[in-house]
């Protein structure tokens, strides 16, 4: 495994008020992106924020972030996120209809209401699909859906929970999906207290990782990070460990 296959999720729902010492606007996460793509990441997700620092998915702003992000990493992947806290389906429908500059992924939570048709927006737009399967529900829904063929990545996201309560929903999501997931690049990641275990767990089994602001703000020996640079060169260490 290379560090390109570590996704860095640079900021999701995390604002300056959970760690003060962050900066989190969008020229700030750039030049962090840079910094992680200087230790050998090439597959970014950002969730874009309005110019009232709302996650916001209408044209202008992806637009913005998105070629943000292409001047500085051309040749990076960038992934948004299309989830359902962000508007209502029919906006988030009629968004994604409208985006001029298309990111090459985007997320969609597979247990949310809707999700079939973000999927099939996302689809028919030509963007990558992320199908993000939290649970057996998502991954019913997942199993259910009609173009799971098209969806490219599946991504196990697993709770902020004790690492022996992660893998129970990760096993429980998996022996539903079978086989299916084998056709898929598979991306597994935690949350919180899991963030870690869940990475070295997508280490040992050779899948995609995950790491940054938006899973956790602390370092695998308990410091605070001082952006996602520093988590992604934590993951990296852990890689290297992980071969010898």
């Amino acid at each position: 495994m290379t560090a390109s296959r570590i996704q860095v999720s640079l900021n999701g729902a995390i604002v300056p008020e959970n760690h003060p010492q962050l900066r989190l606007s969008l020229q700030d996460l750039v030049q962090d992106a840079v910094a992680c793509a200087r230790l050998g990441a090439s597959d970014f997700h950002v969730h874009p924020r309005n110019k009232n620092r709302f996650e916001a998915i209408d044209a202008e702003t992806v637009e913005t972030w998105v070629t943000a992000f292409r001047i500085e990493l051309p040749r990076a992947t960038i992934s948004v996120s299309t989830g359902a806290w962000i508007a209502p389906l029919a906006e988030r429908l009629d968004a994604i209809a409208g985006w001029c500059v298309k990111p090459d992924y985007a997320s969609v939570n597979f247990h949310e209401d809707g999700a079939e048709e973000v999927a099939n927006a996302l689809l028919d737009r030509g963007v990558g699909v992320e199908a993000g399967v939290w649970h057996q529900e998502g991954a019913r829904r997942f199993l259910n859906y009609a173009r799971r063929s098209e969806c490219r990545r599946l991504m196990f996201e697993m709770p902020d929970e004790s690492p022996s309560t992660a893998e129970a929903v990760l096993q429980g999501a998996n022996e539903l999906l079978g086989g299916v997931s084998d056709g898929h690049d598979l991306i597994l990641h935690g949350e919180g207290r899991s963030a870690w275990p869940m990475l070295g767990l997508a280490l040992d089994k050779g899948m995609g990782a995950r790491i940054g602001l938006e899973d956790t703000v602390w370092l695998p020996d308990g410091r605070l990070a001082r952006d996602n640079a520093s988590l992604f060169a934590a993951a990296v260490r852990l890689m290297s460990s992980a071969a010898r």
